[in-house]
């Protein structure tokens, strides 16, 4: 027992034999073979001392970074140590001191810069084994041909794979501190254009990876995010942070391969897409890029000169969402030619290539995130008619089924990253995916195996099978059978409800009654919206039958409504944005954004898609239920008195809660939801720390400037809201009376 005791004294009682600092930079490693102590450290210095920690030796010319581990060679107890082998034991000495030669044995070191490397005994040669990205992973492209795979680093390294052999090719250091964003192959892979975060661009060539120009290119002044090259590699075309996009004309009898044709500046938001095309009639290229602001730009090629970017007029194809990604839509699939649009909505739409008439809308993948980009997968089997398409996400990838439908089996998603896939890419004969990572500095090698998705397709049904699950209850739900009830009285409506004759009931109903169904539904698209419904479904067989579709039955309603309805309904944070943004006060009582009676009149009239006067009236006479009620008091009013009585109706004040339920009557749930998201944001205002003295000048100059607007508006707007409103109660008050006299 006294043993146990004084072992345990002793352990707790130890002391250091020797203490020393033999450096100022921080130790990262530390291990000890042949009796000597090995330090590695974050210079990337490796020291050896012995027993009594003096430093008998040091290596500080490997440059690999900050050591990580190092690893010595395992030997037997018959191996001779080095310090007796005849090289060095002859071995010029110059110590003053008698003592043997230092010499270890063979070790291998990692560092933090991702480098592997092997040093022999004697310390004066170092192989590097291997050699990957220590920083993120930005930029990546494949072969258009061949089993190659380029990808450069924040780091300014370039390297090219072959991921069939899983080996490195080459691996070049281009610069230190300017980051690669963007890689491109051109058609036939004779060299790679490298775009830099400083807005550099160069040519290099597609195998030693060096650089082909004599000086960058450096006309654009941010970070390169697109790079494409036209069909024939004629014109190289980079869509920068700037909202600009840069063109570049290649030069065939001239030293200089590019010369710069132009900038344009066509977008007021981030590009989202950038790719080339070629014209329906003599099949000359065109540059198209699709922005945030749901522009989408066309370059003519042909009419542009150095110093001329020419540029068509533009179109914008999306009213509210956001453009995500677009590309080409396989020519194999339809007669026409389209472009296909991912928005951040979760919905596909096809473009008519020369029109730019939207002709279709399908409900894309919903897994968590909108789409990022969207590709076109090239053929598993050219005597197949499949065809797919590749997406990314936030953190997945995934493939889709073409022709789009709109069918939930037709898609499928993994988690490629667990932060953020930075870039896809398919390989040349469609067998593979390849990510980049970003920050975790990973690039991931995926195979395809369309099979999959086509038994999960077959599992999930035909016809309408997979769409009925899409609707709340499926087929014995409450909103089928009411769809089923609005359509057929949807055609009583059309013959005239007061018809008291045999009415034709059919199966079909006419598109123009397509969007008081959609009304009737829940569903409240805008005029642009309800157009492009009717030309889907007008379109629809045109080119096959040259005759327009002017009926739908339930069936195509049932996958036109799932289609084209939002996919996850009406967000409330969204209502509380919408109302914010026009809310021209602020109710410091209860936190709601608010504004006078007249200002919401008068934007309802002047911007967007403004209603007009009849309309308004008829629309604040339904929603205060002053039709039905109020039918005789409007035959007996003029209209500057029913303009007043409707004006009368509606608060002075009115904040998101009056909104919500004494005009739009919404239910009392989704109220509740509105009204969290406003206390939620009240929250986040109060979390913001303001100097008290400054929050009490901004309040009061808020104040100010509140009374300002609303005293400017006041006497610029009511005036013409009592106009207009006069003018539409006039008609209202004429249909009224005409409606009454004929009943």
């Amino acid at each position: 027992q006294r043993t146990d005791e004084r072992s345990a004294f002793s352990s707790m009682n130890k002391r250091a034999l020797k203490l020393c600092e033999p450096q100022r930079k921080a130790i990262t490693v530390l291990v000890a073979t042949n009796d000597l102590v090995v330090t590695g450290d974050s210079d990337g210095v490796i020291r050896f001392f012995d027993q009594e920690l003096k430093l008998r030796m040091w290596f500080e010319h490997f440059r690999v970074g900050p050591i990580q581990s190092i690893s010595f060679t395992y030997t037997t107890s018959d191996y001779a140590p080095p310090y007796m082998s005849s090289n060095l034991a002859h071995k010029h000495n110059e110590s003053t001191l008698a003592q043997p030669p230092f010499a270890s044995f063979d070790f291998t070191i990692s560092s933090s810069h991702a480098v592997i490397a092997h040093v022999t005994q004697s310390g004066q040669q170092i192989s590097i084994i291997k050699r990957d990205s220590s920083t993120a992973i930005y930029a990546l492209d494949t072969h258009p041909f061949d089993h190659k795979l380029c990808f450069a680093n924040a780091s300014g390294r370039l390297q090219l794979w072959d991921y069939q052999q899983k080996t490195i090719i080459t691996s070049v250091q281009h610069t230190h501190d300017n980051a690669i964003t963007q890689l491109r192959y051109n058609h036939n892979a004779s060299f790679i254009a490298v775009g830099y975060a400083n807005g550099q661009l160069t040519l290099c060539d597609a195998l030693s990876l060096e650089s082909i120009l004599k000086a960058p290119f450096h006309y654009a002044k941010t970070t390169i995010l697109f790079i494409e090259f036209s069909q024939t590699s004629t014109y190289l075309a980079t869509a920068e942070d700037d909202y600009t996009v840069s063109v570049y004309r290649q030069n065939l009898n001239s030293e200089d391969m590019y010369t710069f044709l132009g900038r344009y500046r066509a977008h007021y938001k981030p590009i989202r897409a950038l790719f080339f095309g070629l014209t329906p009639d003599d099949n000359q290229p065109i540059l198209i890029t699709i922005g945030a602001d749901h522009i989408l730009a066309e370059y003519d090629l042909n009419e542009s000169e150095i110093d001329h970017l020419a540029l068509k007029p533009s179109t914008r194809i999306e009213q509210i969402a956001e453009p995500m990604s677009a590309c080409h839509y396989p020519s194999s699939l339809t007669k026409e030619s389209f472009l296909i649009t991912i928005n951040n909505e979760y919905k596909y739409k096809l473009y008519n290539s020369s029109t730019k008439m939207c002709r279709k809308t399908i409900l894309g993948p919903t897994f968590g995130s909108p789409l990022r980009k969207i590709g076109i997968l090239p053929k598993l089997d050219e005597d197949s008619n499949e065809e797919y398409i590749y997406f990314m996400t936030t953190d997945k990838i995934g493939l889709q089924r073409l022709p789009l439908t709109g069918n939930p089996y037709d898609q499928m998603a993994i988690i490629a990253h667990p932060n953020r896939v930075s870039d896809v890419r398919s390989s040349y004969d469609g067998q593979y995916l390849f990510t980049s990572g970003g920050l975790d500095n990973v690039v991931h090698m995926l195979r395809v195996n369309p099979e999959v998705l086509q038994a999960q397709a077959q599992l999930g049904g035909k016809d309408l099978i997979p769409f009925y699950k899409l609707l709340e209850g499926g087929r014995d739900g409450e909103i089928f059978r009411e769809m089923q009830e609005l359509f057929y009285y949807s055609q009583l409506r059309y013959q005239d409800i007061n018809r008291f004759d045999r009415r034709e009931v059919t199966a079909k109903i006419p598109l123009s009654e397509i969007p008081f169904v959609m009304r009737a539904l829940g569903y409240y698209p805008t005029e642009q919206e309800i157009d492009d419904m009717l030309n889907e479904v007008k379109f629809s067989t045109y080119v096959d039958t040259n005759t327009y579709v002017e009926n739908i039955d339930l069936n195509d309603f049932i996958k036109l409504y799932i289609n084209h309805r939002p996919a996850f309904g009406l967000n409330p944070s969204d209502l509380y944005h919408a109302f914010s943004a026009i809310a021209n006060q602020w109710d410091h009582g209860n936190g709601q954004p608010q504004m006078n009676r007249e200002n919401l009149l008068y934007l309802l009239q002047q911007y967007g898609e403004h209603i007009n006067d009849y309309e308004m009236a008829d629309c604040l006479s339904n929603l205060l239920h002053l039709n039905n009620e109020s039918t005789e008091m409007f035959d007996t009013m003029n209209a500057e008195d029913a303009c007043q009585f409707i004006e009368n109706q509606l608060p002075e004040y009115v904040t998101i809660q009056t909104f919500m339920e004494d005009l739009l009557k919404m239910p009392s749930q989704y109220v509740d939801q509105v009204m969290f998201s406003v206390k939620a944001q009240q929250r986040h205002r109060s979390s913001i720390a303001f100097p008290k003295e400054k929050k009490n000048q901004y309040s009061i100059e808020q104040q100010k400037q509140q009374q300002q607007q609303q005293q400017h508006q006041q006497q610029q707007h009511p005036q013409q809201v009592q106009q207009r409103l006069r003018s539409a109660m006039t008609s209202t008050t004429r249909s009224t009376t005409s409606a009454s006299n004929d009943s």
